[in-house]
């Protein structure tokens, strides 16, 4: 029983521990409506996860389908997972039940490799944001995610204190396959002016309809590289937060014509003298919101 408890954490607040193992398929389906309806709430979302790492059963992927068909409408923040659980990572390899998920995080690790397995595995098909926060990326990780055959649905990914190669970026930055993706971030990953050259001729920014560049080094000059550059006219939503732009590169970069769906850019915690200034071009853009 004790093995069992520990196995077992949210999912025992919906059955005992020891009649989970005799469910027919039947009572199992009608357990994953139960614990459905009690909403988009961790606790549930975990529950689910419990519930189909443990379980080996012939219909277990048509479960999740169903499953899936019953949690469509719960928020990515919930529907997330995390690269440091064992339910989702175990003996080298993504877990199934990752095909519940919709977002995977990899927090503070210092395997270079776990996103070569996130992006090699079938079972990331149905992610639609991959989170990277101070870990290692391979070479081999990055030419996995730019090339992957299962991260069709990838739309955001978000990479926040990694600094990159030169080379690591070229590859993010000309990718062969993530025709999807549409938000691009690279929080405080050591994007300077060189750098913002290599992203200002990239394929990838004609795709884009955010870019978050916050916390880097860019400056007014390249404010001036990146957004002379004629790869952006589906962007809606920028953030240049923390960024050396002072009042001259911002006001270069309002009078841009080359961004022409741009509804919110974000300049906070910059060398801004004049706001003043900046406020009274962006009331010239349509529905441009400005924020300081």
């Amino acid at each position: 029983m004790t093995d069992t408890k520990i196995l077992y954490h949210y999912l025992l607040d919906y059955i005992e521990a020891d009649k989970i193992e005799n469910l027919s398929d039947t009572e199992r389906l009608a357990l994953i409506a139960s614990i459905v309806k009690n909403g988009p709430f961790n606790e549930t979302w975990n529950a689910l996860i419990e519930l189909f790492y443990a379980w080996k059963w012939d219909h277990k992927h048509e479960a999740i389908t169903y499953t899936n068909n019953l949690i469509t409408d719960w928020p990515l923040v919930v529907r997330t997972v995390n690269m440091a659980w064992a339910r989702v990572f175990n003996n080298g390899y993504l877990t199934d039940v990752i095909l519940l998920a919709k977002g995977i995080d990899i927090n503070r690790s210092t395997n270079g490799n776990d996103l070569t397995v996130v992006a090699s595995s079938p079972f990331a098909v149905n992610l639609i944001e991959i989170s990277i926060d101070r870990s290692s990326v391979s070479l081999e990780g990055m030419l996995a995610l730019s090339g992957s055959k299962f991260l069709r649905h990838l739309v955001i990914l978000n990479l926040n204190g990694i600094t990159l190669s030169d080379e690591k970026l070229e590859i993010l930055f000309n990718p062969t396959a993530l025709d999807g993706l549409k938000i691009l971030k690279l929080k405080n990953c050591g994007i300077n002016i060189e750098r913002t050259k290599l992203l200002a001729k990239s394929k990838l920014l004609t795709q884009l309809k955010g870019l978050n560049l916050s916390y880097n080094t860019i400056g007014n000059e390249g404010v001036n590289v990146l957004f002379n550059s004629t790869l952006l006219p589906d962007l809606e939503q920028l953030d240049l937060t923390d960024n050396f732009i002072s009042d001259e590169g911002a006001v270069l970069l309002l009078k841009c014509d080359k961004l022409p769906n741009l509804i919110e850019l974000t300049l906070s915690r910059n060398n801004i003298n004049k706001p003043e200034v900046l406020y009274a071009l962006a009331a010239k853009k349509n529905n441009l919101k400005l924020i300081l």
